[in-house]
């Protein structure tokens, strides 16, 4: 069997392009689902729009903490792809597959401390939200599992036409549901993106499950050994749950930040929304080119090859300098019209002129961000997972959430923590992982 990811040369742009572009696709597909979510939710109310950017945070919060540690099964199945260990590259899988079942209790008592967590000022409506998608959290983090089965082998195009389809069938969804149908559905609103979303999530995991269990796979990955093997389920614990850990304390103070915009009044959190909506759009990309370079790092540590991964990380900065050329365009040269797609009431106007350094400052952030996530992946797949830990957990905070606070409390205008705050934050981060990687404490096989 050829473990070749590609048939372009290991490292190349092109071997890069060929494996994210379709993970780019199906995580563009993801990241327009939420965007639509939004987008309908904004021509239903403002508010709605406000409570489910919120709400969405909290939600993102306590999934990335399964779904962070879930997705080191990529890593392992990987540097058993590039080591030709064929039948174990789904034991991984497998294990991560039961994490995923033994989250269901935890994510739906979470639900109930809804009390807690959501402020008043969003409404009943957005508790009973967070209370329900608790319950299918556990979704995410299995199909985070399977999915890590087909990446970590390249075969990123079967992961990328799941997702479109399940993401395609939430995108229906959420609009019938939303506004309803006349005579046969009454108008959910906010709830509708919620069972949107639980019907896209088992869909996807139906249909992953379908091919993880076909005959080729079956005969040559021996993916019907489901067995618990305790020793590499803790092992894989033990490596992916800092992952996850550092994911819930960066996007704990996010969420931190967006209840205390709720706090501050209607502009504040108006503003705050769009900036994570944009990000939320434009996240696909370094979502699915993080993705692709832990498919390669991965499978080059188990092969012994390190020399790959220099090669891919240049490569992967030269395609992050093009896409933050094209979307300079839409943040920062026409940023009052692309604002507008979300402000279509003369009423709220007024947010125009406020968003307008918050689109400057979401631009800035998205290049040097997805920068330190190129290395981030590599450290990824070297297992140095402690290190992205505590350097997300410590410096989001230090560097990100405190400052925030005290701006967004202090500042006259809006749209200042994300103008400063945020670009600042991203230079720190990329210097540090930038150390870390130099450093080449992730060159080694965890299997």
């Amino acid at each position: 069997m050829n473990n070749h990811l590609t048939k372009y040369r290991p490292g190349s742009i092109r071997e890069l392009i060929t494996l994210a572009l379709p993970l780019m696709l199906g995580s563009m597909s993801f990241h327009l689902m939420l965007f639509c979510d939004r987008l309908i939710l904004s021509k239903s109310s403002l508010a709605s729009m406000n409570a489910a950017a919120t709400v969405g945070l909290l939600l993102f919060l306590f999934s990335f903490l399964g779904v962070g540690a879930a997705s080191i099964a990529e890593v392992f199945a990987g540097q058993h792809y590039g080591a030709k260990e064929y039948k174990k590259v789904a034991r991984p899988i497998w294990q991560m597959i039961w994490f995923g079942f033994m989250l269901i209790i935890p994510f739906s008592l979470l639900g109930y401390l809804d009390f807690m967590l959501i402020h008043e000022n969003l409404g009943q409506e957005a508790k009973d939200y967070f209370r329900f998608s608790t319950k299918t959290m556990f979704l995410s983090v299995i199909n985070t599992a399977l999915y890590a089965f087909y990446i970590s082998r390249g075969k990123t195009k079967v992961a990328t036409i799941n997702t479109i389809a399940g993401n395609a069938l939430n995108a229906v969804l959420a609009y019938l549901f939303v506004f309803g149908v006349d005579g046969y559905l009454e108008p959910q609103g906010l709830m509708g993106t919620a069972y949107a979303t639980a019907a896209s999530l088992l869909f996807q995991c139906i249909m992953l499950f379908m091919g993880f269990f076909n005959k080729y796979n079956r005969e040559n990955f021996d993916t019907l050994n489901y067995k618990i093997d305790w020793r590499l389920f803790l092992n894989c614990i033990k490596v992916g749950l800092p992952n996850g850990i550092g994911n819930l304390f960066e996007i704990g103070g996010l969420a931190m930040i967006a209840r205390h915009n709720a706090e501050l009044g209607y502009s504040y959190l108006t503003i705050y929304t769009l900036t994570h909506n944009f990000l939320i759009v434009f996240a696909f990309y370094t979502d699915g080119l993080v993705k692709a370079i832990m498919a390669i790092a991965s499978n080059a540590i188990g092969a012994k090859r390190p020399e790959i991964i220099n090669k891919t990380v240049v490569s992967a900065i030269k395609l992050q300098v093009v896409m933050a050329c094209v979307i300079f365009f839409p943040l920062v040269v026409f940023p009052e019209y692309t604002i507008k797609i979300f402000i279509s009431t003369e009423a709220d106007q007024y947010l125009v002129p406020l968003a307008i350094g918050a689109m400057i400052g979401t631009w800035i952030w998205f290049f040097i961000d997805g920068n330190t996530w190129i290395l981030g992946a590599v450290l990824l797949s070297g297992g140095d997972t402690k290190f992205l830990m505590f350097t997300n957990s410590i410096f989001s905070w230090t560097f990100m959430v405190m400052p925030t606070l005290f701006f967004i409390t202090n500042a006259s205008h809006p749209s200042t923590a994300a103008l400063v705050i945020l670009p600042c934050y991203a230079v720190i981060m990329l210097i540090a992982y930038t150390i870390r990687f130099r450093l080449g404490k992730w060159k080694h096989k965890l299997v």
